[in-house]
């Protein structure tokens, strides 16, 4: 008796749906996880750009297979190295936070450790001159779903533009240095020859200063101050030599702020007996009121209330600047004094007494009145003079405002003029000087999602004495790159791991024998499900399941049940097949 039709029920079409529907995607997945950009024609390797401004790659690092890469570079870099460390994570799971590199693994491993063999460096053959050349160098593979840091130094000379801006920070080093440190020195400017602690300090601050211009991890050119291998003595050397013009200055600076100091306190102490003397103190009482004597009463009262001169305090020696503001600001106070202990001076020595002795006219009134006497006058008289007490004071103001004025400010001007000197001198050492600079990129992490690939092969079921192609998808328990060569990584036992996957797949031909005893499970094609393993990049020996409808013994039974028999398969990967001459049409459907 005949069995009758079979219909799909509406459980079994939504099950080959759910099944089409992971295949194609999985499919279309694992071709744009394998799809790769076209690699250069000149070479067959993977691609990656680096931006050394912007301290970025353009694309996600490829693992497991050597990459070329290539940037432009600054004009005039002769050449470039490059280190990379592999970097560990926070919690120490491959989802966490990279932990960057300290200063002191930089200090430890200074090469680098993704790959043996120290830098790899790239030499300017196309013309140091040129704009922006491009680096293109083969870096060795990495490791699948890590983080790595890259370094990349070149090698240039500075350029003038980088001379002018160093310059003007030697200015800077130069003139605090030699100056003294405030907190440090109990006197300041600092004078005589240079201490060892200063040659090492300020030549620290040079190299720092030319390095944050440059942007220089070092200088291997020998024989200049910048360089490591350059013997102290040839460093003091050069800093007597260029420095100490600068410290002949200041020696000559604490000598005027000495005088200038003495001069002073022997200044304010006239000025003092000046405000306190009793006959001065007559003078300005009895003209004041007095119309007809007003100039007269005026020019006593105002040498009179001078205030005592400037002192230098140490804040006002702490730096040449600050020393050159208090002369600046002092110089007002000497031009207004010297003017009035001068009208004081001259009224004394000059306007009270006539050629005979006698009391000029303007003061006989005031003698005739007991206001003034003839002793008084002739005491007034005597102060005018120059050894008197006006005339000593009119000269002490006169020595304390030159000190300021011609010494101290022509010795600062000087100790500037040095100053600048070395800068210039600096500029032109450092101009074509060659250096390697370098730029540091954050954490970079290598593809960790090609764990799916898609697969086509031929399945045969010995059990049911039947073979038939398929296509499926491969998923593997860590990210496989298939451009790289199992043989690298070891043997065929140590690379389970790269080799091992499991297959999802739907047969091609079906595998039902006429409604005799089985049905395909979906229409003319039963699904597969199986554990394989790579035994090379492409070819893969795959165990495992077909699954599809048993059909019921009873002829007047439409009952059917899934049911499952073991397979082997040979089976390539997608991009393969089509080169496989003479089989190629198996697989379509």
């Amino acid at each position: 008796m005949k069995r009758g039709v079979r219909r799909e029920t509406l459980s079994w079409r939504l099950a080959r749906f759910a099944v089409c529907a992971l295949l194609l995607p999985l499919a279309a997945r694992a071709a744009a996880g394998q799809a790769t950009p076209p690699p250069p024609a000149d070479s067959g390797f993977e691609v990656v750009e680096v931006d050394l401004n912007g301290q970025t790659f353009t694309r996600v690092l490829p693992f497991d297979v050597p990459f070329i890469l290539t940037g432009a570079v600054p004009q005039g870099v002769t050449s470039l190295e490059v280190r990379c460390w592999k970097l560990a994570t926070e919690n120490g799971k491959k989802g966490g936070k990279p932990i960057l590199v300290t200063a002191a693994r930089l200090h430890d491993k200074p090469e680098g450790d993704c790959w043996d063999g120290g830098a790899l460096v790239w030499r300017n053959t196309i013309d140091p001159t040129a704009p922006n050349p491009k680096f293109r160098l083969l870096a060795p593979r990495l490791d699948a779903e890590q983080f790595y840091q890259f370094k990349f130094s070149f090698e240039k000379k500075v350029t003038p533009q980088e001379a002018e801006a160093f310059a003007q920070r030697v200015q800077g080093i130069v003139d605090a240095a030699l100056w003294g440190n405030p907190q440090e020195a109990a006197e300041l400017p600092l004078a005589g020859d240079l201490t060892v602690p200063e040659i090492n300090a300020i030549g620290a601050q040079l190299i720092q200063a030319l390095q944050a211009v440059t942007g220089a991890d070092r200088f291997p050119e020998p024989g200049t101050i910048f360089s490591k291998a350059t013997p102290f003595e040839a460093v003091r050397n050069e800093f007597n030599q260029l420095l100490q013009p600068v410290r002949n200055a200041q020696g000559q600076i604490v000598a005027a702020d000495g005088d200038y100091q003495d001069e002073v306190a022997n200044l304010n102490s006239l000025l003092e007996q000046v405000r306190n003397d009793p006959t001065l103190r007559r003078l300005r009482d009895a003209l004041a009121g007095n119309a007809s004597v007003q100039a007269q009463a005026d020019a006593v009262a105002a040498a009179l209330g001078l205030a005592n001169a400037p002192v230098l305090s140490r804040r006002d020696r702490e730096s040449a600047a600050a020393l050159s503001a208090f002369v600046a600001a002092s110089e007002p106070y000497f031009t207004d004094a010297a003017a009035k202990t001068g009208r004081l001076r001259d009224l004394l020595a000059n306007k009270l007494l006539a050629d005979d002795g006698a009391p000029q006219p303007f003061l006989a009134p005031l003698v005739a009145a007991g206001r003034l006497s003839r002793e008084d006058l002739s005491s007034l008289a005597a102060m005018g003079r120059p050894r008197g007490l006006v005339g000593s004071a009119d000269r002490s103001l006169s020595r304390a405002g030159g000190i300021l004025a011609n010494r101290l400010q022509g010795l600062l001007a000087e100790r500037t003029q040095a100053v600048a000197t070395i800068a210039r001198q600096y500029k032109t050492k450092v101009q074509n000087l060659i250096l390697i600079a370098g730029s540091t990129t954050g954490s970079f992490e290598t593809q960790s999602r090609n764990y799916i690939s898609a697969d086509a092969g031929v399945a045969c079921a010995p059990q049911l004495s039947s073979c038939s192609t398929y296509l499926g998808t491969n998923i593997y328990f860590r990210p496989i790159n298939k451009a790289a060569p199992l043989n690298q990584f070891g043997g065929f036992f140590q690379t389970l791991d790269r080799r091992v996957s499991v297959t999802l797949g739907l047969t091609v031909q079906g595998i039902g024998d006429g409604g005799k005893t089985r049905e395909d499970l979906f229409g003319n094609q039963s699904l597969i499900l199986g554990l394989g393993a790579r035994l090379t990049n492409s070819v893969r020996l795959t165990a495992g399941s077909v699954v599809f409808k048993k059909l019921s013994p009873n002829p007047l039974s439409t009952d059917t049940k899934l049911t499952t028999t073991y397979f082997l398969s040979f089976s390539f990967d997608i991009d393969v097949v089509p080169t496989l001459a003479g089989i190629g049409g198996l697989f379509k459907p």
